[in-house]
């Protein structure tokens, strides 16, 4: 699978173009560091996976509970129901005989 992912890439057709930063022997050195990446964390033991998976998790929970609740969309529901629950307060407040209506 590598040796054929290798070749494609080394297939596929390259710009050549002066870039200010290149990548040397594209696409060895990327296929190479991303297979000695991979050996090493096959060399992690169990209770680190255990971990990097509770913090990986933790890490998830918070960055979407803040998104959600910082979200642009979820203050403009907010804004929303604020405004629908004032208008419904008003037209209560209309629809009660005086004898009920609050002082």
């Amino acid at each position: 699978m590598f040796l054929l992912s290798l070749l494609v890439l080394g297939a596929h057709q390259q710009k050549h173009r002066q870039d200010t930063f290149q990548v040397p022997m594209v696409p060895l050195t990327p296929a190479l560091s991303i297979l000695l990446n991979v050996f090493l964390m096959l060399q992690l033991s169990s209770l680190t996976w255990l971990s990097f998976s509770i913090w990986l998790l933790i890490g998830f929970v918070v960055y979407f509970v803040y998104g959600i609740w910082h979200s642009k969309e979820n203050q403009r529901e907010l804004l929303r129901l604020t405004a629908t629950d004032s208008g419904l307060e008003e037209m209560v407040q209309a629809l009660q005989p005086l004898s009920q209506a609050p002082a």
